[in-house]
């Protein structure tokens, strides 16, 4: 099966299976620098020892939607809280880059790439003031050109992950994908080449951190791969090949009907891998060839969205094994949700089409509750805060929206930017979002952070009772 794709997608703007090659070896790039070797402070790292226990705080938003990829936050208070109308701080962003913010106890990691001298890096911000503390160059040169690049794609689309105490990010770069990974301080450990890669519009798909593992999920024109690389050593533990075809979407990894599956959607065929093995689940035929949004799960059924050719929200039951496509698909809608990822809670689907068209769904019946428009276009993902969700245009308006089934209800919209194309990230009470903003033609991106509070608090404030 092949997967031709040859509309401009959109995809950063946020198969063959059974086949499992385990690796041996320890990270090392060869191909960073623009005369082909390897950035010093990489290629001179060390290799790690047996990754560390995961060490998150329930707070923090570590890599691409959440901690568990899943796009909400449900904290005490969290079902009143809405971003204030003024950011409490905004910083200047170098580079150009559509990678969500990272964010990590009191620091805030962002990819980033500067196009004219062909550099991809890191960098880290307080989370508190907005202050630069580090910024880490990954790759020097090495960079697709133009033909491969879709132009409202980047070099810095994937977001960075951290199991706190590490940071990891995957850039394409010499026609491979390279995961590489620094300490919270930005000091290099290891970078690995998870596998080649042919471009055609780019790369998305962010990383994800599970276990001892950062999976890496590639798509492209000349066959793909789901990889797990050791997070601690660099090694790769295993590689499955992929169908050949381009897709931008990310894996999501979550204990499914009592099995740890990454689950991976693109190629028309959304596929489930054993997270410790890599061996092949169940795989199921859908939603699309061409696949940007991330799978979500509520219970035991994986919801997935694809928008090229085919254009189908679909809903499946990940309790199979093997070929379940005509033994598991609950219901599938032909509508078209191709870059934005969607919300489920409440028993209910949540979804903004890149046009801009709201839909709420019944999780359990696929019954369409509403469907309604909202302003502008859209590539920025929905995330959810307790009752509430919150969605970015990419006219830069961002609107704060019930969770309610009844009705596409907006609480509130403001202007904060000229353009969004990240998903923003939740932290505590505050809000983390990548914008951009023309000045005299000219193009900047900012990070901003916006307090989290319930209008009556804020007015309280205001007015220092």
């Amino acid at each position: 099966m092949t997967c031709k794709s040859r509309a401009a997608v959109t995809a950063c703007l946020a198969c063959v299976a059974a086949i499992v090659l385990p690796i041996a070896g320890c990270g090392g790039s060869k191909r960073s620098s623009p005369d082909g070797s390897p950035i010093p402070e990489f290629a001179n790292a060390s290799p790690g020892e047996a990754a560390a226990p995961v060490h998150l705080a329930e707070t923090d938003w570590a890599g691409w939607r959440g901690l568990d990829r899943q796009g909400a936050v449900d904290s005490p208070g969290s079902d009143e809280w809405s971003p204030a109308k003024t950011a409490s701080w905004r910083v200047a962003v170098a580079g150009r880059g559509h990678a969500s913010p990272c964010v990590v106890g009191d620091r805030v990691f962002l990819a980033t790439a500067d196009e004219h001298s062909q550099v991809q890096s890191v960098v880290c911000y307080s989370a508190k003031t907005g202050e630069r503390q580090w910024s880490r160059d990954v790759h020097r040169g090495g960079f697709p050109n133009a033909s491969q690049m879709h132009e409202r794609n980047t070099h810095a689309s994937c977001t960075v992950a951290s199991d706190g105490h590490s940071v990891f990010c995957a850039f394409l770069n010499k026609s491979g994908i390279y995961v590489s990974a620094m300490d919270l301080d930005g000091k290099p450990l290891w970078q690995k080449e998870a596998g080649p890669f042919a471009p055609f519009y780019g790369y998305a798909n962010s990383p994800a951190i599970d276990g001892g593992f950062v999976y890496v999920l590639a798509d492209s024109g000349k066959g793909g791969f789901q990889a797990a690389v050791d997070r601690g050593r660099g090694t790769m533990a295993w590689s499955t090949p992929r169908a050949a075809g381009t897709s931008y979407s990310s894996p999501i990894v979550a204990e499914v009907a009592g099995r740890r599956q990454v689950i991976a959607a693109g190629c028309d065929t959304v596929i489930s891998y054993d997270a410790a093995t890599g061996k092949e689940i169940w795989r199921c035929e859908g939603p699309s060839d061409t696949v940007s949004s991330t799978p979500i799960v509520s219970g035991d059924l994986v919801l997935v969205s694809g928008g090229y050719p085919q254009t189908n929200v679909m809903c499946i039951s990940a309790t199979g094994t093997g070929d379940v496509t005509s033994s598991h698909v609950k219901w599938k809608h032909n509508v078209k949700v191709y870059v934005p990822s969607m919300i489920a809670t409440g028993g209910h689907l949540y979804a903004v089409t890149d046009q801009g068209i709201g839909y709420c769904w019944s999780i359990d019946s696929g019954k369409q509750a509403w469907k309604s428009r909202l302003q502008g276009n859209f590539s920025a993902s929905l995330i959810r805060i307790g009752g509430k969700l919150l969605a970015c245009n990419e006219e830069g308006w961002l609107f704060v929206l019930a969770a309610d089934a009844g009705r596409l209800k907006v609480e509130s919209k403001e202007q904060i930017a000229d353009e969004i194309f990240a998903t923003p990230a939740i932290s505590g009470n505050h809000l983390f979002v990548r914008v951009a903003r023309r000045e005299n033609g000219a193009r900047r991106e900012e990070l901003c952070c916006f307090p989290l509070a319930a209008a009556s608090d804020r007015d309280s404030a205001a007015s220092g009772e």
